[in-house]
């Protein structure tokens, strides 16, 4: 028995075929946990980050993303981009940062240069290099990832150790509405200690 469409039907079928694809599509540039390790070490591997510092980036990247504010948040801003950078910082009272590295906005996409600076306020000592790996949280376009972020600064690192921690950057638009966030997870050496806020700045 053969059957027969008219003209009609074909466009619906067509139709039906596409919407019932485009959730796969539009989640295909979310990010698993298991995918986002996989980027972190490329990534990492590719700066030349040393093998036991990826290590500790990894398990930084693990706690993060085990903590109870991440679990809650990402089902509902998922991570949609992800990074890995290197930065020197100092200052006493005012810390200053400075740092680079990559990022890519899909799993297994093409990677690119990123920059960053920041200075936040509050107790400060000395100066420190620090290993970093940032998680763009409900990213609505891989062009928004570029900016000024805001957020509070809670960290402490000592010569030859590397801690785990996680702080959250925040972007809003110009009527004050949040955007996204950035969920920062970084090893670091050296001598750094403080509690403060700051500002993040993003750039190409």
């Amino acid at each position: 028995m053969h059957l027969k469409f008219h003209w009609p039907i074909l466009p619906l079928l067509l139709l039906s075929f596409v919407l019932w694809h485009a959730p796969l599509a539009a989640a295909s540039d979310q990010f698993t946990e298991n995918s986002l390790e996989t980027e972190v070490r490329f990534l990492a591997g590719r700066m030349g980050v040393p093998g036991d510092k990826i290590y500790q980036l990894v398990d930084s990247l693990k706690a993060a993303m085990a903590h109870p504010w991440f679990r809650s948040e990402s089902k509902v801003r998922p991570v949609r981009g992800v990074m890995v950078f290197q930065s020197s910082e100092g200052g006493l009272i005012v810390k200053y940062m400075e740092g680079s590295g990559l990022v890519v906005f899909a799993p297994g996409g093409p990677s690119k240069v990123i920059n960053l600076k920041a200075w936040s306020v509050g107790a400060q000592a000395g100066g420190s290099r620090t290993y970093g790996v940032g998680l763009f949280m409900g990213l609505a376009s891989p062009d928004l990832w570029a900016g000024e972020y805001s957020g509070n600064v809670r960290g402490a690192t000592a010569a030859e150790y590397s801690t785990k921690g996680g702080t959250v950057w925040s972007k809003y638009d110009s009527q004050g509405l949040l955007q996204h966030h950035l969920y920062l997870a970084t090893s670091g050496t050296g001598l750094s200690a403080g509690v403060g806020k700051g500002k993040l700045t993003i750039y190409p």
